[in-house]
């Protein structure tokens, strides 16, 4: 069943230019001269020192690139939309590239199903100039810049969508990726390009690709009959004596009838074996299911 959402987190943006190509090259971590036409990549903007600066998809159309980006914030320390086409174009010096906002009644909706597209519902979709068709996490979806809801599909309230985007194991900007995260401690191969020249954090994406690791890793995790609030998002490490070590955090979560789902992140080196509680709100320990995103 396709349901749409529309979202309010995501800022739609075309770039274009001369010098476009050479210039996001060098910028960002996917490589975008080999897209084709309407082909999308999910991509991101890094400090030298690895830390997210932009979580994006972009779609290659005929004579722009599309930019769907996530934002968290209009403050300074988050990422709005004129933070984020700040940080994109903080390089440019005579570069010829620009940025081209929509109009204010131009809304970004995302199309999602909990099981498959069929055919037909694609052809459809694909008739917008400026849709992109992006994985997020294990599922496939659809986002489009339209002024008008597409009222032939379902509308998802907020935790319907939620639920889809844990249960896909897509972490965002803000919600997920933070101060505490940096732009490598979530997975990096859809969002890198490791054959492509350099880039800015490049670096610091080669020498966790080095050790083998990140410094944590992005988690799905559930409970069943336990409900979370803000108190409780801590993760632990329960030994067979059943002390308890901190080794994580829960990031995104939604109470569902039988219990609780969420995204989170615990260090790398865990093994996943192991047993993993949380506090509950009376203090007490409570077992927990945690898998590798």
């Amino acid at each position: 069943m396709i349901k749409f959402f529309e979202q309010k987190n995501l800022a739609a943006f075309k770039i274009f230019g001369a010098d476009v190509v050479r210039y996001l090259n060098g910028r960002i971590t996917q490589d975008i001269k080999s897209l084709a036409v309407n082909e999308a990549r999910l991509s991101l903007i890094l400090s030298p020192q690895g830390k997210a600066e932009g979580k994006f998809s972009i779609t290659k159309k005929e004579d722009y690139y599309l930019v769907i980006a996530e934002t968290s914030g209009a403050t300074s320390d988050e990422i709005s939309k004129e933070v984020f086409i700040k940080n994109l174009l903080r390089f440019k010096v005579s570069d010829q590239v620009y940025a081209e906002s929509f109009d204010t009644n131009q809304k970004v909706f995302t199309l999602f199903d909990n099981e498959m597209f069929d055919h037909g519902a694609l052809e459809k979709l694909e008739k917008n100039p400026n849709f992109s068709k992006i994985k997020r996490g294990e599922s496939l979806t659809f986002d489009f810049v339209t002024d008008l809801a597409p009222s032939e599909y379902i509308k998802a309230n907020d935790e319907e969508y939620l639920e889809f985007r844990i249960r896909s194991k897509f972490p965002i900007v803000g919600a997920d990726i933070g101060p505490k995260v940096s732009g490598t401690d979530i997975p990096l191969a859809d969002y890198v390009s490791f054959t492509k020249g350099c880039y800015a954090g490049q670096e610091v994406v080669e020498m966790s690709q080095a050790r083998g690791r990140a410094n944590k890793k992005l988690v799905f995790i559930s409970g069943e009959n336990i409900s979370l609030n803000e108190d409780n998002l801590k993760v632990y490490l329960t030994n067979s004596e059943d002390t308890s070590k901190e080794i994580g955090f829960i990031t995104s979560y939604l109470n569902i009838k039988s219990g609780f789902v969420a995204l989170g992140f615990v260090k790398s080196d865990v093994d996943f074996q192991s047993k993993f509680s949380i506090l509950t709100e009376s203090n007490t320990v409570a077992t927990i299911n945690v898998d590798v995103a």
